[in-house]
């Protein structure tokens, strides 16, 4: 059974959705009222839903189908090791670009500059370092991911969004298109996320 299919992304951001609308904070400590690091937080809720902002990175970042499960799993690795840590609304996005940034480099043999994933997730290239640095010391520096546990999240996944439905939906179309991204030499148009991902 191939539980890799193309909506590997549609999935994650099913589940993210719905773990995020459903409970409102996710932490593996019941009581916890800190949320670390700062560095994640917004100062509000981006206005692009998670599902969005996971088709933007899916259209633009070109990543193997894997990418979107091993960036789930880091989110995960951050709860299970950092108790102070909540996944809400207001900090989901900026773990998923890092999540996905650091999945990308650790599995796909090519991909793009920091300076561009920034740009897709709409925020700095020197706050998606700090970002990224900030992960990586959450995690532990532990990206190594066994093969049976990949599996075993792969298929939870997969039945976990068989529950909810097939995670796919109708992306709410708030982007404006902008000329921007060289890619492979050419010039793509890509949305505009920024002004939605405002700190």
């Amino acid at each position: 059974m191939n539980l890799l299919q193309t909506g590997s992304w549609e999935q994650v951001a099913a589940i993210l959705e719905h773990l995020i609308s459903t409970l409102g904070s996710i932490s593996s400590s019941p009581h916890t009222t800190e949320y670390l690091p700062i560095c994640f937080e917004a100062t509000r809720v981006p206005s692009i839903s998670i599902y969005n902002y996971l088709a933007r990175l899916h259209s633009y970042t070109e990543c193997s189908d894997s990418c979107y499960i091993l960036a789930f799993i880091y989110i995960d690795r951050v709860l299970q090791k950092n108790p102070s840590f909540s996944l809400n609304s207001k900090n989901v996005h900026r773990l998923i670009l890092a999540s996905m940034v650091a999945a990308i480099k650790y599995l796909d043999d090519t991909y793009l500059t920091n300076a561009l994933y920034a740009f897709l997730g709409g925020i700095s290239g020197a706050e998606l370092n700090r970002l990224e640095a900030a992960l990586l010391s959450l995690l532990r520096f532990d990206l190594y991911v066994s093969p049976q546990t990949f599996y075993q999240y792969a298929q939870e996944i997969a039945f976990t969004c068989a529950k909810l439905g097939d995670g796919r939906g109708e992306a709410e179309s708030k982007m404006k298109p902008i000329r921007a991204v060289p890619s492979t030499g050419s010039i793509r148009t890509v949305e505009s996320v920024g002004s939605m991902m405002e700190a």
